[in-house]
């Protein structure tokens, strides 16, 4: 019921992928925009797939979850992938290893529905979402190193990532 009543755009992640793995089709019952931000094991649980075939075709994966459940799926790891029904999928190439920290995910997650709440159509917010987030990852990498970096250090570099992209 709280998917088929849904009247504002959502970020879904970690534990409530794995609950809608058994009934992927629940999203087409929202009445707004859906956004997943699974990693390659979620996938894998919501498509019924291994992790192996969801790494071997990253871009074929995503796209395949987003034709499934009519959600923009944000597939994370190296190369996050944005995909949606009927579009081009978007192919991050930014990012870094230090970003595979506990609560890494969760900025991602805000910075998303930040852009949504703000009425961004679900696919550019997620794409803008991927790529700040990223550019924020490479730069507190560049400043305290991959092995040193915590997810509040990702989230302090936000102010520096957007004024990279959109100046001053």
């Amino acid at each position: 019921n709280i998917i088929r009543d849904l009247r504002i755009p959502a970020v879904v992640d970690a534990d409530a992928i794995s609950v809608m793995a058994g009934q992927p089709h629940w999203f087409d019952r929202a009445q707004a925009p859906v956004v997943m931000t699974p990693h390659p094991g979620e996938l894998a649980r919501l498509l019924s797939e291994d992790i192996e075939a969801i790494q071997a075709d990253r871009p074929g994966a995503a796209v395949r979850a987003a034709e499934l459940t009519d959600a923009t799926v944000v597939l994370k790891g190296a190369g996050t992938i944005v995909a949606r029904s009927g579009r081009t999928p978007f192919i991050n190439l930014g990012g870094n290893p230090g970003m595979a920290t506990g609560g890494s995910g969760d900025v991602l997650a805000g910075l998303l529905a930040g852009f949504l709440a703000q009425g961004k159509p679900a696919f550019e917010a997620a794409c803008a979402a991927v790529f700040l987030h990223s550019k924020a990852g490479d730069i507190a990498a560049w400043k305290y190193s991959q092995a040193a970096m915590t997810a509040m250090d990702i989230c302090e570099q936000l102010p520096a990532s957007f004024k990279s992209y959109w100046g001053p």
